[in-house]
């Protein structure tokens, strides 16, 4: 990727630098350490100013893919072959992080049940 070259948008949450909120983010990276957050955005959501999705990968310490871009999706496959992974998609029967987080502490270090 090329370098930032600043302008008038915060380079991590993309609004602009006046109403940059990144200040007020918790950094939940920590909070459960054994879990491997991916965000999977559509591209046409990637660049959008109003994607909250890159937030939520930035607070949570995951990545931020972007579905059918050919670099993200080699690293997509080796982290859905992970069973510490945890892919963020709302269905009815998702996990909270706090669930997500407490069945890895109890599945231990090296085994996890997946999602």
């Amino acid at each position: 990727t090329a370098p930032w070259k600043g302008g008038s948008r915060c380079r991590y949450c993309w609004l602009s630098k006046a109403a940059c909120c990144c200040s007020s983010f918790p950094d939940l990276s920590a909070f459960c350490p054994g879990i491997c957050w991916v965000l999977l955005c559509h591209p046409q959501e990637f660049l959008r100013s109003t994607s909250s999705g890159k937030l939520v990968s930035w607070v949570l310490g995951g990545d931020f893919l972007v579905y059918g871009l050919p670099s993200h999706q080699g690293r997509l496959v080796n982290l859905l072959d992970d069973p510490k992974t945890r892919v963020l998609f709302p269905t009815e029967d998702a996990e909270v992080v706090a669930e997500a987080a407490a069945s890895i502490a109890l599945a231990g270090p090296e085994v996890a049940p997946s999602v």
